[in-house]
């Protein structure tokens, strides 16, 4: 058993007593349940409570399953009060769920039965924050974060309608191997949010500007890499201008930064820094590649894991930095194992840390293959809707809605960099006529 929210939950209470009255015991599974019993009893003895007291106490009643939660507990990467925030109350929602589901044993025309239910689920509807007196249900106001219309990020067409859109405040982390689609649907995602009024930083480490505005330009203009290396300056000017103008589009602003490298602590005064200068604010920040992120306070012992970690959380507290909130989409790339598969990544393939899936709202595996249809034709000969590729999206992650984990999506690229979805039988059959390797 390992339910990870509350196991890092727990682990803040534990070092966090202030919070042990504030929370009901409904609230968690058995055996997390029980250590949190045994955290308030020796609170109400007058001592601090430790993770050597509570296991002494567990020796003593030798209790096994609760000894082996606790030591996931006190290996558990700690939180910082905001995230804590978020994950208590997931773990308020998860509770309600797992009451309903076992009131289905109950008997309706019981009176004592039905009140019983009502209480439990009374008893975790709010809960108290003890420095600041309101309730955690007014921390995550629904127009302010968790689902309000104005607040949702257009992203990917199959997450409408699902309660799993993304919004300011979240982060989404794209996993592939080299060559496999990462850059392409961050150009997809910069194209669609750009056009409905969105503003977005586009911050490039191994990409570059000229490489990045061609992705998005192509799917714009409806036009082949070599048809638009054709173009002149004015032309895509022209080109560009005319586009929005006809189409009445409330276009965001999008501007693209190349750098070397960055601590991801300056993160948010870079980009406050470049708002000033520009005079707007971002609605999304793509990272083009999170290894290129690093700890700006690190020992020689730091270990790789530990640091992709802690960049990784750093992340989702830029997304979610108070009255500044944005959408952040970044890569990772996929492990060696990932290579041997014939799907996309999974979150065993993440590469050096499981930062990724431990603070990500979404993680999406992608994988692609090429379309042998194609492979003859020259550059000139392209056509803008020629499929170039299939893309598998999957999900190998998710924080809300009524998606599920593993479910796939299927595209097809085109010529102009542009993404159409189709059938999983389209995707197969595809594959079985035309399939090529991605190089």
């Amino acid at each position: 058993m390992n339910n990870t929210k509350q196991l890092r939950v727990l682990q803040y209470i534990i070092n966090n007593t202030e919070w042990l009255d504030k929370i009901n015991d409904e609230l968690f599974q058995r055996e997390y349940r029980k250590i949190l019993g045994i955290t308030k009893f020796i609170d109400k003895k007058g001592l601090t409570p430790s993770f050597q007291s509570i296991r002494h106490l567990l020796e003593e009643q030798d209790l096994l399953s609760e000894q082996t939660v606790l030591n996931e507990i006190s290996k558990a990467t700690p939180l910082d009060l905001p995230t804590f925030k978020l994950h208590l109350e997931e773990v308020r929602i998860e509770a309600e769920q797992r009451i309903v589901i076992e009131s289905g044993n109950v008997d309706p025309t019981d009176p004592k039965q039905r009140e019983a239910v009502v209480k439990r689920l009374i008893s975790i509807q709010s809960i108290e924050t003890p420095e600041l007196g309101y309730e955690l249900s007014d921390f995550f106001d629904f127009n302010d974060y968790i689902r309000d219309t104005g607040e949702v990020m257009s992203t990917f067409p199959f997450l409408d309608g699902t309660g799993a859109e993304l919004c300011l405040g979240n982060l989404l982390t794209l996993v592939a191997i080299t060559g496999h689609g990462k850059s392409l649907i961050k150009a997809y995602l910069t194209r669609r949010l750009i056009t409905r009024g969105k503003n977005v930083l586009y911050v490039g480490f191994e990409e570059t500007k000229q490489e990045f505005n061609a992705r998005v330009s192509r799917g714009f203009l409806n036009l082949t890499e070599h048809q638009l290396a054709e173009l002149k300056p004015e032309e895509y000017r022209t080109g560009l201008r005319t586009l929005f103008d006809k189409s009445n589009i409330k276009r965001g602003q999008l501007d693209f930064v190349q750098v070397s490298g960055m601590n991801v602590e300056d993160l948010t005064e870079f980009t406050r820094e470049l708002e000033a200068e520009k005079g707007y604010k971002y609605d999304a920040v793509m990272i083009d590649y999170s290894r290129y992120l690093t700890q700006k306070k690190k020992t020689k012992d730091t270990k790789d894991y530990a640091e992709q970690e802690y960049v990784f959380k750093k992340l989702k507290e830029f997304a979610m930095t108070p009255n500044d909130r944005r959408l952040v989409v970044t890569s990772v790339q996929a492990n060696r194992a990932a290579y041997q598969k014939n799907s996309s990544p999974k979150l065993e393939n993440l590469a050096g840390s499981m930062g990724p899936a431990h603070n990500s709202d979404l993680v999406l595996g992608i994988f692609r293959k090429g379309i042998s249809s194609q492979s003859n034709k020259q550059a000139h000969e392209l056509k803008p809707s020629d499929i170039l590729s299939n893309v598998q999206i999957s999900i190998r992650k998710k924080r809300h809605g009524s998606i599920q984990e593993d479910d796939v999506f299927y595209y097809n690229m085109l010529a102009n960099n542009n993404l159409n979805a189709i059938a999983e039988a389209d995707f197969e059959s595809l594959h079985r006529e035309f399939e090529i390797p991605v190089v």
